[in-house]
């Protein structure tokens, strides 16, 4: 657990428009997944920066029993992030202020939430999807810019599980069953999904044309669809 020297804490301007907005998307979750745990899994580092931002860990009733976890929170009013960590003097991280990252008009937040979909509940995606809330909120790692841009994106070497294993991601804007958008009362939210991919998969997608794009639908095709089970077969090991 990190430990803070705390200058500046930084706090909500408008809770009551913040709690609006994580209502309506606490609602969209729901009618996409299923109710809400009561528990939210929170970033110990990021809890004075990403205020009530945190990650569902659940089943998805509404998606046959499978399991999700999903960020909650890039979203909120008060992202991108006016503030980031430093190393103290004294070694230890603090807060400090910056300009945040600009983002393009009508998006809620940094645009996007990201979700991991498992064969069934399980918490192996937490560590990974914090990963990327970081990666995000203290290093403005654009996702959304990246998937637009690349048709997809592909991640490659993050920490899984309890951390002793990485694994690869294929990243892309959700489809049906789920919606891939949704407004929210302070702008547009674009649900993302990460899928695990073997590494034969993560090389097609890099080296293919357009390989993003046509790994998803190979996926797809081959019935893992955007449900991450990890260490099966390659759905490219067919087509040698």
């Amino acid at each position: 657990m990190l430990c803070y020297n705390i200058v500046m804490k930084p706090t909500l301007a408008d809770p009551a428009w913040h709690r609006f907005v994580c209502e309506s998307r606490a609602e969209f979750y729901q009618r996409q997944f299923g109710p809400l745990p009561d528990q939210i899994h929170k970033l110990i580092n990021l809890s004075d920066i990403w205020i009530e931002g945190g990650i569902y860990q659940m089943a998805a009733p509404r998606l046959g029993g499978l399991g999700v976890c999903i960020t909650s929170g890039l979203t909120n009013p008060d992202m991108p992030s006016r503030w980031t960590l430093a190393r103290g003097e004294d070694g230890q991280d603090v807060i400090e202020p910056r300009e945040p990252r600009t983002v393009p008009p009508g998006l809620a937040g940094y645009g996007y939430e990201l979700a991991i979909i498992t064969p069934q509940p399980d918490t192996w995606p937490l560590l990974t999807l914090s990963w990327f809330v970081q990666m995000e909120i203290l290093r403005d790692v654009c996702l959304l810019d990246h998937l637009a841009a690349g048709n997809g994106a592909t991640v490659e070497g993050v920490a899984i599980g309890d951390g002793s294993r990485l694994g690869h991601f294929l990243v892309y804007t959700a489809c049906a069953p789920v919606l891939a958008r949704v407004p929210l009362p302070n702008g547009l939210l674009h649900l993302l999904i990460a899928t695990w991919i073997t590494e034969d998969e993560l090389d097609f997608a890099k080296h293919t044309e357009d390989g993003r794009f046509v790994l998803l639908n190979r996926l797809v095709d081959a019935g893992v669809g955007p449900v991450s089970r990890l260490d099966r077969p390659s759905i490219l090991a067919s087509a040698r």
